[in-house]
């Protein structure tokens, strides 16, 4: 068994260099040199919603403030059903603000992918920049991308970061680092031409690049993934001009989950879209995750009960420094704090953490947005 999990954490050691390799090569957009082809780009961002009036105003307040004349964008907040008071609260912004427009999604129809749809129909703008009904942008947000695509008139889909909203909690404090791991991952392999994971919470597009993918055509039966299965159609037909908005005044904050059960609910919905992904490295990242985390577990057992408690104490301390580098470069990116009791806390729950949910989310339905789904 030591030399299975040895040849896992080679693996895993080769994988955190080539990740990080590419994290560095990638250059931070910066601020303040948008050149003069930003002025003729008109951005439409797409907020989808669903029973949010407990945020929506949050959002679009955080939308409004950023500091970018309200000329150059419109706001479109899609309705899809709501059973609250979502519409009302958005109706009395819409009355003081003109460029936000409130639209509805037709009976016939329901889900995030419709509504996205409905909403690119009706946008105005050359760039669509989409976000969750539950988030709250920084100032820069939209600078950062008039930034992005004024750089690189060739720039199809670009996407940015996202981490949960700080609210004092502990397990939020380690979801967090869950959360900034992963989006630097997918940036690196974006970065060396692999899609893998983006968050529809903080992502663009050109609006003729998904009209170009015909939208969700042939994925419209999966209630999620309208962020990842957009990433793959686009760079199956383009290959190039998708990137990851390396700028830390780009990320987005999202609320967290507000129970275990419902963290079950969104990892089920999670792996609900991930086994869809029918290619090699969609399948390579979780199981090398799950193989890690699994042989660790296994070693932290073993420490107690072989004589061979100094070769797995190796294991664990090799895989820790692994997993420092990760969680050192991401959270210092993020803005998400990480202590040391932290990192220490993580490497003990985290291995058992992603068992659990590595099974548990693949069974089962899910809850989201007030409907059920089969997983």
């Amino acid at each position: 068994m030591i030399w299975i999990a040895v040849g896992v954490l080679v693996m895993f050691m080769l994988f955190t260099f080539w990740v990080m390799h590419s994290w560095f090569s990638m250059g931070i957009v910066g601020l303040g040199d948008i050149n003069s082809g930003a002025n003729e780009i008109f951005i439409s961002v797409l907020i989808p919603v669903r029973n949010e009036e407990l945020n929506i105003e949050a959002t679009l307040d955080s939308i409004l403030k950023n500091k970018i004349d309200h000329v150059t964008y419109e706001v479109i907040v899609i309705d899809d059903h709501s059973e609250d008071s979502t519409c009302d609260l958005v109706e009395s912004i819409v009355k003081q603000h003109s460029h936000v427009k409130l639209i509805h999604l037709g009976d016939d129809f329901s889900g995030k992918k419709n509504t996205v749809e409905l909403g690119v129909a009706v946008a105005q703008g050359e760039i669509i920049l989409c976000t969750d009904g539950d988030c709250r942008v920084p100032e820069a947000w939209l600078q950062c991308y008039l930034e992005a695509y004024s750089r690189d008139s060739n720039s199809k889909l670009v996407f940015g970061g996202v981490r949960y909203e700080t609210n004092g909690k502990y397990l939020v404090q380690l979801l967090n680092v869950e959360l900034s791991i992963l989006v630097i991952i997918g940036a690196a392999s974006m970065n060396r031409g692999i899609p893998t994971m983006i968050n529809g919470a903080n992502f663009s597009y050109k609006k003729e690049t998904f009209l170009a993918v015909n939208g969700y055509k042939g994925n419209e039966n999966i209630p999620s993934g309208d962020d990842e299965f957009l990433l793959r159609k686009t760079q199956k037909q383009f290959s190039s001009g998708i990137g990851f908005l390396k700028n830390p005044k780009s990320v987005v904050e999202t609320a967290s989950p507000d129970s275990f059960l419902e963290l079950i609910g969104q990892r089920r919905r999670w792996a609900a879209k991930w086994k869809h992904h029918q290619d090699t490295y969609s399948k390579f990242i979780p199981a090398l995750i799950f193989l890690i985390n699994a042989s660790a577990i296994w070693a932290i057992f073993q420490l107690f009960t072989t004589s061979y408690a100094y070769e797995w104490f190796t294991f664990l301390v090799f895989k820790g420094a692994m997993d420092f580098v990760f969680m050192r470069n991401a959270t210092k990116f993020m803005g998400v704090k990480g202590s040391i009791l932290s990192f220490v806390l993580l490497e003990i729950i985290y291995p058992f953490y992603v068992v659990f949910f590595a099974i548990a989310s693949n069974f089962g339905r899910y809850s989201w947005k007030g409907r059920v789904y089969d997983n």
